[in-house]
């Protein structure tokens, strides 16, 4: 492969990427309107590993940038400017929150109702809310990092809106 079909390689899935995330931001903010009544939200807890993709991210983007420009280089101020867009759209979706309605749950950009949602618990080592949820008649399980602190209050609106209690 030559180097200019690897670099618009390179492009295409940084852009593919891009697109990924923007989905996901826009699918999240539309079905947030799915959400009624009192509706509480809780910061989603950012990995250790999120923190350094970002970082990686921004300063090879940066790095790129100055490169291009100092060897007036098309193809790598391109590839630095799409680093760049993707760390800022992945440090939004980095900022998703759980939302918790009276008629449902807002998780990882998805809408579930408490009909589908069947099981739920806390992992405490890694402070990660586990669901079990039965969509189009197919269990999966849906896992969102949130923080300790966070964590009874969670459960409680839970128990309070799925189990009347």
């Amino acid at each position: 492969m030559k180097k200019n079909s690897m670099d618009s390689f390179i492009l295409l899935m940084y852009g593919a990427i891009i697109v990924f995330f923007a989905y996901k931001i826009i699918k999240s903010k539309k079905n947030r309107g799915l959400l009624q009544g009192e509706i509480s939200e809780f910061k989603r807890k950012v990995s250790p590993i999120e923190i350094g993709l970002l970082v990686v991210l921004l300063v090879t983007g940066a790095v790129n940038l100055y490169m291009g420009i100092k060897q007036n280089n098309f193809n790598n101020m391109a590839q630095s400017a799409v680093m760049i867009v993707l760390a800022i759209i992945f440090g939004l979706f980095s900022q998703n929150k759980l939302c918790i309605g009276e008629n449902g749950i807002l998780a990882n950009s998805n809408f579930y109702d408490y009909k589908e949602l069947k099981k739920w618990g806390f992992d405490t080592s890694s402070s990660d809310l586990v669901m079990q949820v039965k969509t189009k008649n197919q269990l999966t399980n849906e896992s969102v990092r949130v923080t300790r602190e966070d964590i009874q209050e969670i459960n409680r609106l839970i128990r309070k809106y799925k189990l009347n209690k």
